[in-house]
Parts: C-alpha cells; sequence; structure tokens
C-alpha cells in the first residue's frame, strides 16, 4: 500500500511540474520567433504526458491496480517521467524567465536558444519515446482490466 501511495504522491509532482512548463510556454510562444515550433511541440507533449500520467494515478488511486510486478513497471516508468520532465523544466524555464514577465527576447536570449535547440530537439525525441511508453501502459492496464476474471 504504501508503494501505491508513493507512485501517487510522484506521479502528483511530475505532472504539476509539466502544468507549470506547459503554462510558462504557452504564456509565451508568441515571443519566440523561430523556436516557436520546438517550443509548442515539446508544450503539447509535456501536457499529453501529464494527462496520461493523470490518468494512471487516478487508476492506481482506485486500487485498481495490486499486481506488485505492474506496480515496479510502473515505478520504472515514473522514474523515468520525472527525470525527463525535470530535464525539460531545468533546460527550458530559464530560458523563459525574462520573457514571461512581459519583456521580449534579447538577442542574448535568442543565442542561448541556437545553443539550446540540439538540447531541446533530445528532449522533444525522448518526451515522443515517453508517450509511446505511457501508451502501451494505459493500454496493458485496460486490456488486463478487460481479462480479469477476479
Amino acid at each position: 500500500m504504501a508503494e501505491i501511495v508513493g507512485l501517487i504522491t510522484a506521479i502528483g509532482t511530475i505532472v504539476a511540474s509539466g502544468f507549470k512548463i506547459t503554462r510558462a510556454i504557452g504564456a509565451i510562444h508568441d515571443d519566440l520567433g523561430a523556436a516557436t515550433a520546438s517550443i509548442k511541440a515539446i508544450a503539447a507533449d509535456t501536457s499529453f504526458v501529464t494527462m496520461v500520467l493523470g490518468q494512471i494515478r487516478d487508476t492506481i488511486s482506485a486500487n485498481r491496480v495490486t499486481d506488485s510486478d505492474t506496480l515496479k513497471i510502473l515505478g520504472e516508468i515514473v522514474s523515468r517521467c520525472r527525470t525527463d520532465i525535470e530535464e525539460i523544466e531545468s533546460l527550458v524555464l530559464p530560458l523563459l524567465t525574462n520573457v514571461k514577465s512581459g519583456g521580449s527576447l534579447s538577442k542574448r536570449r535568442r543565442i542561448r536558444w541556437l545553443f539550446a535547440k540540439s538540447k531541446i530537439c533530445s528532449q522533444l525525441a525522448a518526451l515522443g519515446s515517453l508517450k509511446l511508453t505511457l501508451s502501451l501502459f494505459i493500454h496493458t492496464m485496460q486490456l488486463s482490466d478487460g481479462y480479469n476474471t477476479e
């Protein structure tokens, strides 16, 4: 039971971070110029990941997941989500600090975006992989619920 509560808490923290990233990007995406497409993609993918994590949290809160192997797999997925969301947060949010407060994107910030572009692309790929992993996990949970004979 403690393992389930820990997973629920961890998922809640990740969901909050994901929504923080999505809100920050949504508030300033028009000021980012050429970086807009990559940033919008990160915001959309982060939003999707956090929504799916929220659905998983609700499922395990309802005590529908009790198998220890499933909880172990979910723990590994949540750990990976935490790592990726924290990396995105540490990469993207510092680049957005001046723009969020109503300022424009300075030349210096634009240069920082150019250097961060490859990191942003790799984080976008990591989010894509997470989306697939989470989708597979959700479908597996739904399938096992359908075949549960208890």
